[in-house]
């Protein structure tokens, strides 16, 4: 009898140990999974909203949609919202020598103020670069005076913008952006 009893206390203690180790691997894979699945949702989160917005400096239409929809919206969901800013519009461009002349729907202000917007997109983080267009959009009669101001109001360095508006990488930003904006497969058209 007491032979018997050693063994039924072996296999007891063996069944004890087996599901002793199951459960252990069961706990093991179910917290692995919640990492797994964690990871994946931590992953999700940060992916974002990507919004090209095509736009002309001194269009109303244009400026409206900034002012009143994209700027409110990017407030709201700035942490899932990637926009990227292309001022061009309805303009075109020319080669003239190494630089390109641009002629704008709304004049010649509306093109040095499409380079201001292209280059504040180039040179600032894109967290000021919409709150700077947004400052400029307001007021864009004088793209210098106006991109002075707002560099100011934000604590942006001005110079960094100022000389590349004026300068040669301005006027290749301005024809980039052209160019992207002519690349739409839905194009815009003067008119």
């Amino acid at each position: 009898m007491l032979d018997v009893r050693l063994k039924m206390s072996n296999i007891y203690k063996f069944i004890l140990l087996f599901l002793f180790m199951v459960s252990i691997i069961y706990l093991y894979k179910s917290s692995f999974i919640k990492i797994k699945v964690t990871d994946k949702l931590e992953a999700q989160e940060k992916e974002s909203v990507r919004v090209d917005v095509y736009y002309e400096c001194l269009c109303p239409d244009s400026r409206h949609f900034v002012v009143h929809q994209l700027f409110p919206a990017w407030s709201l969901l700035k942490e899932i919202m990637e926009v990227n800013l292309i001022p061009y519009g309805k303009a075109s461009s020319k080669k003239s020598g190494d630089l390109y002349e641009f002629q704008c729907q709304h004049g010649p202000v509306e093109c040095t103020g499409n380079t201001y917007h292209a280059c504040v997109a180039k040179t600032s983080k894109p967290e000021i670069s919409l709150l700077y267009v947004k400052c400029m959009i307001e007021n864009n009669l004088n793209p210098s005076s106006i991109a002075e101001k707002c560099a100011g109001e934000l604590a942006v360095p001005f110079s960094e913008i100022d000389t590349c508006a004026k300068g040669r990488e301005g006027n290749m930003l301005s024809f980039m952006m052209g160019e992207l904006t002519h690349s739409l497969r839905a194009s815009i058209k003067s008119g």
